[in-house]
């Protein structure tokens, strides 16, 4: 997990540990685009499969949910990101006769 929530609906805290090894290759001074892309997967996944510790809602209606992402730092828009996700069509199996 790279996020954390918050009291604030749809927000985020972005908390990555900077000691994952596929995260963070190497000490640094900026998040690298991978943990962004992350939090960015993340939070559409917690937008189109809400749980009980989710704020987010979808409508299920919808058979292509889009989730607009935006990060922000020191009132600073810094990334985003538009996630569209796709329902997987149930599989039908068919028995030969």
């Amino acid at each position: 997990m790279v996020l954390t929530p918050t009291p604030h609906p749809h927000t985020w805290q972005l908390t990555p540990n900077p000691h994952h090894p596929i995260l963070f290759d190497h000490t640094t001074d900026h998040i690298p685009g991978m943990v962004l892309l992350e939090a960015a997967h993340q939070a559409a996944t917690a937008h189109t499969h809400p749980t009980h510790t989710t704020t987010t809602t979808t409508n299920d209606n919808d058979p292509t949910p889009t989730t607009h992402i935006t990060a922000h730092q020191n009132n600073t828009t810094v990334f985003t990101a538009q996630l569209t996700t796709h329902t997987p069509i149930p599989q039908r199996t068919v028995s030969p006769q």
